[in-house]
């Protein structure tokens, strides 16, 4: 009798809990900004990036999201710089079809990388990275 009061006690928790799901942000549609977006996600969630140029160094830590355009590095231009850490961060994390470039109107555009890395293991596809100067290692990506 016992055992059924403990099965039907899981069944119950088990239809009451919330269902977790991932979410899409839509970029500028929900947020204005690409960090805006990002700071708003979860682990699992996708940041969609409308086609546009984007004037904004971005940085994903502790969490593994899609940030992704919408059409491709062709139509959606990220001039700034990506900063992706935490070491939680895995493959799971994914930096998706952007043109990254550096930003002239920032001061230490020449003092850093487009793409860095810090303690994570992200997957960094299908961007075009181009037009980087810097006078530390891996101009593109480090």
């Amino acid at each position: 009798m016992k055992a059924i009061y403990v099965i039907i006690s899981i069944a119950a928790l088990a239809l009451l809990a919330p269902v977790a799901s991932a979410v899409i942000i839509n970029i500028p549609g929900d947020y204005a900004t690409i960090q805006e977006g990002i700071d708003a996600a979860q682990n699992g969630d996708t940041v969609l990036v409308a086609p546009g140029l984007y004037l904004e160094t971005v940085t994903i830590e502790d969490k593994n999201i899609l940030l992704t355009s919408s059409e491709g590095p062709e139509t959606t231009t990220l001039r700034g710089a990506v900063y992706i850490r935490g070491d939680i961060v895995d493959t799971t994390c994914i930096l998706r079809g952007f043109r990254i470039t550096k930003n002239i109107n920032d001061p230490n555009y020449m003092m850093r990388s487009l793409v860095l890395c810090w303690y994570s293991a992200p997957l960094i596809l299908g961007n075009i990275i181009e037009d980087n100067e810097t006078w530390s290692t891996g101009a593109g990506i480090h």
